[in-house]
């Protein structure tokens, strides 16, 4: 958009300023033209960015002959920067979760926290992946690496958990990225709501008994307990099962939500609350 001052003066631009007539074409046919490319999926992020909109500054003075034929102030930054469309990398966005953490891993040294050099924080890799490339892969792969793992944030939660508890400390250590690599359960990428809409999408075959209304710790640990078997649902089960064991933050949750704390059981309800 412009802002036209009236009755206010305008110094003239140098003599190699763009002819009236020109400047007026070019921002015509520049108000015409789309925006270029969609918006990707999920967070990402690129080097920083120049304003995304027109920037209004103190109106300039016009002279008073300009005045008088009524022409409008100069433009001197042109047309506002349009967004860039983010496109997939194309050799990290083929990677799998467990390749990037691998590689997470073996780079450990060049994401740790200055102050903390024990692990990785989100902010880290969000710092790593703002740094613009440079062209030389050596210097560049840690960037894309970043890069890639903040669109992914079920493997950044992943990568996040506390092994012991599940929880969400912001602290990636070397031992939270193992956990997450040598863990062959197919739900280790699901967060804690994900879970929860899978027991309650299960809660007939996980409370056992016909008749038991809610789903007691001791049958849930039976299941955890059990081998694969091939069958798919029933090892689907039993992974389930053993993916909320390993999230004791997530099993207290469910034990003490909807009913009395404490208690051993899981009910209905408190998966219904948690799986919002």
């Amino acid at each position: 958009m412009s802002v036209t001052a009236f009755n206010q003066p305008v110094v003239k631009l140098p003599n190699d300023a763009t002819p009236q007539g020109a400047e007026a074409k070019a921002s015509t046919s520049g108000a015409a033209a789309p925006a270029a490319g969609a918006a990707s999926k999920g967070p990402s992020f690129s080097g920083p960015q120049s304003q995304s909109g027109p920037v209004f500054a103190a109106p300039q003075p016009m002279a008073q002959g300009d005045a008088a034929r009524g022409a409008a102030p100069a433009s001197y930054g042109g047309p506002p920067p349009r967004p860039v469309a983010q496109k997939p990398d194309p050799i990290y966005s083929k990677r799998s979760h467990d390749q990037l953490a691998q590689q997470l891993l073996d780079n450990f040294q060049s994401f740790k926290d200055p102050s903390n050099p024990s692990f990785i924080t989100p902010q880290g890799l969000k710092d790593k992946a703002q740094m613009p490339l440079t062209g030389y892969s050596s210097k560049d792969q840690d960037t894309r690496l970043a890069r890639e793992i903040l669109k992914r944030p079920d493997l950044l939660k992943a990568l996040d958990r506390d092994g012991r508890t599940g929880a969400l400390d912001a602290q990636l250590t070397r031992q939270n990225i193992y956990d997450v690599i040598r863990s062959d359960n197919p739900l280790k990428f699901k967060d804690d709501a994900q879970l929860a809409k899978d027991m309650l999408n299960n809660f007939n075959q996980l409370k056992g008994n016909f008749w038991n209304k809610d789903i007691k710790f001791a049958d849930l640990d039976a299941k955890a307990q059990r081998p694969l078997t091939g069958d798919p649902y029933r090892d689907q089960l039993t992974q389930l099962a053993r993916e909320v064991n390993n999230r004791s933050n997530l099993r207290q949750q469910m034990d003490n939500t909807a009913s009395p704390d404490y208690d051993g059981r899981i009910s209905r309800q408190a998966l219904k609350k948690l799986s919002r």
